[in-house]
């Protein structure tokens, strides 16, 4: 039997729960994901992750209150699964990143940033590139390589400007903002996959999600566009566009998320400022502006 010191990600209470480490079946990755439910340790609900050696390498928590725009009615049932494409096991994603990783790639996706994941032997891999490729069709590109351990070292300074990765471990991060304690709304995001009843079910859902967060992005470009280069673009107006376009009402939370995008993925380089009443608007930087819509 094993004694664990499970602590809330979350609020940090804790509680010790004792396992038989025979009844635990780990991956291939050398994980195991254990569900804690609400009422355990707190009134929180998350996801620890046991190594081999029964240490807590990681946790994912995620916030049920933090609000997702609706999806169009028409995306709902989309399918993108392509069945003419070669036999993938995208279980196998799930079931051996964490889901921080999982959720980190994202952020580094929609921020059009570098990608490097340190591999091993394990099978799992040849399913990697193509999930990611799956959920990001014809939304956003992204570079990611798979090298060895081996690889890395020797070649390491030709990966400086990439995010380094394993299957739990951030292993060099180089952006300030891509820090999984700020990340709640690509957590929640990630977590329609995670927690989705089965795999098909999760990657359409993910797949919709990250589409709606594409195109409300687009349009908040297509917004700053038609501003003169040094206007006020105030919160309350980029949120009253996206509803007249869109009929879809965003929080000020997902609007972060969604300039961001905007600012590191299509290179609209905006600043958020506030006045001391507090109204918040954003500002387009002209000297760094360089793209027109037609190259987005």
């Amino acid at each position: 039997m094993v004694k664990l010191n499970i602590i809330c990600p979350k609020c940090s209470k804790n509680r010790f729960l004792t396992i038989n480490e025979d009844q635990i079946q780990f991956k291939d990755s050398g994980l195991f994901s254990l569900n804690i439910d609400e009422n355990f340790t707190c009134e929180h609900s998350y996801i620890a992750y046991l190594d081999r050696q029964f240490n807590i390498r990681d946790y994912f928590n995620f916030d049920y209150d933090i609000e997702l725009p609706e999806l169009i009615p028409e995306e709902e049932p989309v399918k993108v699964i392509d069945e003419s494409r070669p036999s993938y096991d995208f279980d196998l994603v799930k079931m051996n990143l964490t889901a921080n990783i999982i959720t980190i790639i994202f952020k580094a996706i929609i921020s059009k940033k570098p990608i490097l994941i340190i591999r091993d032997k394990n099978i799992y891999y040849d399913n990697l590139i193509p999930f990611f490729e799956e959920i990001t069709k014809r939304l956003f590109e992204f570079e990611m390589e798979l090298v060895s351990k081996a690889e890395y070292k020797k070649f390491k300074s030709k990966y400086k400007k990439h995010i380094v990765l394993d299957t739990s471990t951030v292993l060099k991060n180089p952006y300030d903002f891509i820090d999984i304690k700020r990340l709640k709304i690509e957590k929640r995001i990630i977590n329609t996959y995670i927690d989705a009843p089965d795999t098909s079910v999760g990657i359409t859902q993910l797949r919709n999600h990250i589409k709606n967060a594409r195109d409300l992005a687009r349009i908040i470009c297509e917004f700053i566009e038609n501003q003169e280069k040094n206007q006020n673009i105030y919160i309350e107006s980029i949120v009253d566009h996206i509803s007249f376009v869109r009929g879809t009402k965003i929080t000020q939370q997902y609007l972060d998320f969604l300039m961001e995008i905007v600012n590191e993925y299509f290179d609209f380089p905006v600043k958020f400022s506030k006045w001391k009443d507090s109204v918040g608007y954003y500002r387009l930087n002209p000297d760094k502006y360089r793209f027109g819509l037609k190259d987005l």
